[in-house]
């Protein structure tokens, strides 16, 4: 049975493939479904939702991470990305969540800071903070199953309906 550490490599496994060819949208959107599905793994609730996705996001992969986004930036990001491609979202529109714009080194971190220059709607986000948040969120995911006998049952009963690729022989 996959347990969320390897859920967790198998998406960064192919999050660093899509970096390498320059596939930087659609590494976002698995990014942000991997954060979906470990929020269902940790809610008590029967589906993914959106505050599935923040208490996960609060709880595992935002202490101690560089970020400066809240989970419900990431939570409008991820919708603006997933429905429209785009940094906007309803939330967003609604000054419920502040749009992300990604950067990847110095060079476009300043090119986006004189972009932003002083918009409180805008947060700068780097992409390779926001996949090892992932990364060590999973990782303390991991470590709280030891610690709770019920959160471990449910995820273990949660993973048990994961799809699985059964290869043609």
């Amino acid at each position: 049975m996959l347990v969320p550490i390897d859920f967790a490599m198998d998406t960064l496994n192919a999050i660093q493939l899509l970096h390498t060819r320059g596939h930087y949208p659609q590494l976002l959107v698995l990014l942000y479904a991997g954060i979906d599905t470990l929020g269902w793994l940790g809610t008590t609730g029967d589906w993914a939702t959106g505050e599935s996705f923040k208490k996960w996001v609060d709880r595992y992969m935002l202490p101690d991470s560089p970020l400066t986004c809240t989970s419900e930036d990431l939570w409008a990001a991820r919708n603006g990305l997933l429905h429209t491609a785009t940094a906007k979202s309803k939330l967003t529109a609604r000054g419920k969540g502040r749009q992300i714009w990604y950067y990847g080194k110095e060079p476009s971190k300043k090119f986006l800071s004189s972009k932003i220059a002083g918009r409180t709607d805008i947060v700068a986000v780097r992409t390779i903070d926001l996949i090892e948040a992932f990364g060590n969120g999973a990782v303390r995911f991991t470590k709280a199953l030891g610690k709770d006998p019920q959160l471990a049952a449910r995820v273990n009963q949660r993973a048990a309906l994961w799809l699985r690729w059964v290869p043609r022989r």
